[in-house]
């Protein structure tokens, strides 16, 4: 995959949501980002009703991000000292509320206790414990797995991969820019409540990403098989991301055009 530079005066940092300060802080480092296109029809059950499922060119997307999270912090107040860096594994796909483009978030596999109950319980966000191992081996190459460990749900992902090429921002308009370019979250919880939050973070640039999946079974439960290679792969160095305070989202008819 090749990435062009940015011409000079574009803003590389998706527009903040309209009177949503920031609550949450976190720096993900070493992030794969790998997409598949998705029939639409595969997906369109799996969202709320009250969101538009995003289409792109005639295909919807998935997709996973797995990465380390540090430096988690409260506004106004320095690193919480007892979250130590943690993995973290999350799956979403695209959706829109009003022509406003969002992710909506399946699920976030993590390796961290602490992460996982303040998650569910303050964020309401789709935590679930997961055994994981991210390691890098003297070639550079990442070998990152995940199972979760409820059996109820059961989940597991493992690849082996490592960037190439230059770091370069997304075009405007180009499909990376359209995966990226989101400035909102949408969560459902247990009772089926709808959620969502304001997101903050820079369209950083990105590398390309040789990747070999050797497991996939994270939306298992949900009887999506994704037994294909990626068709998109990039790597993230480091980003720097800041969340809202998630509310309660009052449904309202979803715009489909």
């Amino acid at each position: 995959m090749n990435h062009s530079n940015a011409p000079d005066g574009i803003s590389r940092r998706t527009p903040r949501a309209p009177g949503i300060g920031w609550v949450m802080a976190q720096h993900w480092r070493s992030m794969l980002l790998a997409h598949w296109p998705i029939a639409p029809e595969l997906l369109y059950t799996l969202i709320p009703p009250d969101l538009a499922l995003d289409i792109r060119d005639g295909q919807a997307w998935f997709s996973l991000a797995a990465l380390t999270v540090t430096r988690l912090r409260l506004r106004w107040l320095p690193s919480l000292p007892k979250v130590a860096p943690f993995l973290q594994l999350n799956a979403y796909t695209y959706v829109t509320w009003n022509e406003q483009p969002a992710f909506y978030l399946f699920s976030a596999d993590t390796n961290s206790l602490t992460a996982t109950v303040s998650g569910r319980l303050f964020y309401r966000l789709p935590y679930s414990q997961a055994e994981m191992r991210c390691t890098t081996d003297e070639a550079h190459i990442i070998e990152f797995s995940s199972r979760r460990v409820d059996r109820a749900a059961p989940a597991a992902f493992s690849a082996a991969y490592y960037p190439t090429g230059p770091a370069a921002a997304p075009w405007p308009n180009s499909l990376e820019h359209w995966l990226l370019a989101r400035r909102w979250v949408y969560v459902q919880d247990h009772q089926q409540r709808l959620y969502r939050a304001a997101v903050h973070c820079p369209i950083v640039p990105l590398r390309s990403a040789e990747v070999v999946v050797r497991e996939n079974t994270v939306m298992l439960r949900h009887s999506l098989v994704l037994s294909d290679p990626p068709a998109l792969t990039s790597f993230v160095t480091s980003l720097s991301v800041q969340v809202g305070w998630p509310s309660q989202f009052q449904t309202r008819a979803p715009s489909y055009s």
